[in-house]
């Protein structure tokens, strides 16, 4: 058996060799297709040897993603929970292996002391030895006088593995007793560990050891709604939090962990952000309506009780010093994160072209280092674990994770909450300096890590994100849910207000999304396959759905139309853009896309169909835009405030009076413009405002949230018919629990 089955393409043979050398000096027995002896039959000796190895270390090239070879044995690899990507070289890997999380060796020399193929290592061992079967010749024994452990270390050489476990083996079988006997003793034995828990210790040898008991979860909040923070008090028994219960704003509410009940504090709209051990509050006063985590005005305020000290604005994560006498927070300056320590002085601020977002700020018990996340982007989720001293040297401790949220100290550990290759199931790692990143437990939901208390006890939120799809139909008395799985956001609506086509994006189809269309009667979604669906023909009988390249030698991105019933589907003209999104023009024979040719700024284009060539239409657009109903004028943020209108056919563009730049544009019906005001804090939550596209006029014309206000955090997608009867709209939910988990080492 294996320790790694390397997986590559013939054009990469000279690197290939390179890493299982590599492996090998460092201990690792490594098969590759070098490996094959002569008669053996390659795809039978290729499969025996993937399966049978405790890694897959697959390396992606420009060439290797276009291997039919290369693909299979890392789809069976990650099926098998044994993969390990490495790229070699700047690519785009295949669709589904995206999100997975990918070390970067491409600038690598085959140097064994560089700290990427030492930190890679690293990785390669936790694989390798959580995945170490039990050998056919090891002993299957729970209580042994041999205090030594049974198992190889890993990394070495299989001579030794196999000389220890056969000497192991012979050590441990009683004289006289088969060996089959002795594996069933093996389990007798296993079932006295279980046993063990009611009795309380177990013997090994004439050595008493205590048993591991799993951990313990306790539950702490019962309403329905986000969690937006958690800190335990310095009693270690009181927690404050900020929730969002039942579609209320952000408040600051305690529990006790002997108490299921909770508390608001009489304290304006607010999320708690760190409690110092003198009992003071750190907390971010605002509306706190849309989004996960967002910004507010930093306050210090006593648990006591008493009224809030404004301190700073733009303020999302603080946390107190040690002593409780200085704060360090996250504040966004000119549209970037930047770490002040303590507050005022910048401690770390993003270099231009660095992810310029930061979150969960944490002192360490001694005061001499920060840790945090550094995400690629404010409002992005993707990030990486640093530290950084007082002297603003700053460590990167773990790659970028595809979903980074949550992160403590935990002794001289930075325990965090994060998703390598699944992005709304984050498990609880650790990592320190020095020491590659560990899982500490995975969990089969999202969680996120608030904070840990002085014995340990890990203070956790379990939040369930899906999209609800909701209807509202011409004559109906009430809105429907068309939700279909847990992410359904609606792409286009049919001219006829029958169908709607939507995407599934979450757990439910996992990481490439899938495109559907559903009748708004409530009928059974069908799939249309794979892809990101953008608009639904004025026939109802295609779809446009925007993908990725798979071909060998391919890459980047297209437009294919499919046929919503019995059909082939055939692909748009446009090689080298990227697509955001698009809409089919009322005769049907062409579409207004807004895309990006050769990574040039987005703008809009007209495509002729069949097999027209993009035609641009507009300048740069950086915001939503709609199509008008007769297909005639494109409506779009300009480059001022104003909104701009673009004749699709050509001509003279033109402002609409009387907008902001407040208004961000989701459809347009027969009447006028739609649009809702996000970044308005006096307008009502769910409102849609009618614009007139001549006077700039607006009213209200509509207020889509949802009766079940609880967890809904932001509207997403918006489809219309032309007479506004009919629409269907997504929009966000979070629920959340907060629990209290002990045990967890």
């Amino acid at each position: 058996m294996p320790d790694i089955f390397v997986s590559y393409s013939r054009e990469d043979q000279a690197v290939a060799r390179s890493y299982a050398e590599g492996f090998e000096a460092e201990g690792f027995t490594v098969w590759w297709d070098q490996s094959l002896n002569p008669g053996e039959a390659f795809d039978q000796v290729t499969e025996r040897a993937l399966d049978e190895a405790k890694a897959v270390v697959v390396l992606w090239s420009k060439a290797s993603v276009n291997s039919r070879w290369v693909r299979a044995e890392a789809t069976q690899a990650n099926a098998n929970n044994r993969l390990l990507p490495v790229m070699i070289e700047a690519c785009r890997r295949p669709i589904m292996f995206e999100l997975s999380h990918t070390a970067d060796l491409s600038q690598w020399k085959g140097n064994s002391d560089d700290p990427a193929w030492q930190s890679f290592l690293a990785s390669v061992r936790r694989f390798v030895q959580r995945a170490a079967p039990t050998d056919s010749t090891a002993p299957v024994v729970a209580a042994s006088q041999n205090s030594g452990s049974s198992q190889p270390s890993v990394g070495k050489p299989r001579e030794e593995y196999n000389r220890t476990a056969r000497t192991t083996a012979k050590s441990n079988d009683s004289p006289g007793i088969p060996r089959r006997k002795a594996l069933l003793y093996g389990a007798s034995a296993l079932g006295l560990a279980a046993a063990g828990f009611a009795g309380g210790s177990l013997l090994r040898g004439s050595q008493e050891v205590a048993p591991t008991l799993p951990p313990a979860f306790h539950r702490l909040t019962y309403r329905r709604g986000l969690i937006r923070s958690a800190r335990f008090a310095p009693d270690g028994q009181t927690i404050l939090y900020g929730a969002l219960w039942d579609g209320d704003k952000c408040r600051v509410h305690s529990t006790r962990t002997d108490n299921p009940e909770s508390r608001a504090l009489e304290l304006p709209y607010a999320s708690v952000l760190a409690v110092s051990r003198t009992g003071d509050l750190a907390i971010s006063i605002g509306a706190h309506l849309e989004g996960t985590i967002t910004y507010g005005t930093l306050a210090r305020v006593p648990i006591a009780g008493g009224a809030p000290r404004e301190l700073v604005e733009e303020v999302r994560f603080a946390d107190w010093s040690p002593d409780g006498s200085e704060l360090a927070v996250i504040r966004s300056v000119e549209g970037s994160d930047r770490l002040e320590y303590p507050l005022g002085k910048v401690l770390f601020q993003p270099k231009a072209g660095e992810g310029n977002g930061l979150g969960f700020v944490r002192i360490s018990p001694d005061g001499k280092r920060l840790a945090f996340l550094q995400y690629s982007s404010p409002r992005g989720i993707d990030g990486k674990v640093c530290v950084v001293d007082l002297d603003g040297k700053v460590e990167a401790l773990s790659d970028a994770y595809i979903n980074a949220h949550g992160l403590t100290w935990k002794g001289d550990e930075v325990w965090y909450s994060a998703s390598e290759d699944r992005p709304l199931f984050r498990s609880v790692m650790a990592v320190k300096p020095g020491v590659a990143p560990r899982i500490v437990a995975r969990m089969p939901v999202n969680v996120t890590l608030w904070d840990v208390a002085a014995d340990g006890r890990l203070l956790i939120a379990q939040t369930d994100d899906r999209a609800v799809m909701i209807g509202r139909l011409a004559g109906d008395a009430h809105d429907r849910d068309l939700s279909w799985l847990d992410a359904s956001w609606v792409a286009d609506i049919s001219r006829d207000g029958r169908s709607v086509l939507f995407s599934e994006t979450g757990q439910g189809v996992g990481a490439v999304p899938a495109a559907y269309l559903r009748g708004l009667d409530g009928s059974p979604a069908v799939r249309l396959g794979s892809g990101q669906p953008l608009a639904l023909s004025p026939d109802a009988h295609f779809a446009l759905i925007r993908n990725l390249e798979t071909a060998p030698g391919k890459t980047g991105e297209f437009i294919e139309v499919m046929p919503t019933a019995a059909g082939d589907a055939r692909r748009l003209p446009g090689e080298g853009f990227s697509y955001a999104n698009a809409r089919w023009l009322p005769d049907g024979q062409g579409i207004v896309m807004r895309a990006s040719d050769q990574g040039k700024s987005m703008r809009l284009y007209r495509v002729e169909l069949p097999d027209g060539q993009p035609q641009p239409v507009s300048p740069e657009i950086t915001g939503r835009w709609v199509l008008s109903p007769d297909g005639s004028m494109i409506a779009a943020p300009g480059p001022e405030q104003a909104l701009r209108l673009y004749p699709v056919n050509g001509g003279t563009a033109r402002s609409v009076p009387e907008t902001s730049g407040k208004e961000s544009l989701i459809g347009w019906v027969e009447d006028g413009l739609l649009a809702m005001r996000f970044n308005d804090a006096t307008a009502p939550r769910g409102d849609i405002y009618l614009i007139d596209p001549v006077t700039g006029r607006q009213r209200s014309w509509a207020n889509i949230l949802p009766r079940d206000g609880a967890g809904i955090m932001n509207m997403v997608s918006f489809a219309s018919t032309a007479n506004g009867d009919t629409c269907v709209f997504s929009w966000h939910r979070a629920l959340s629990n907060l629990y209290i988990a002990n045990g967890v080492t």
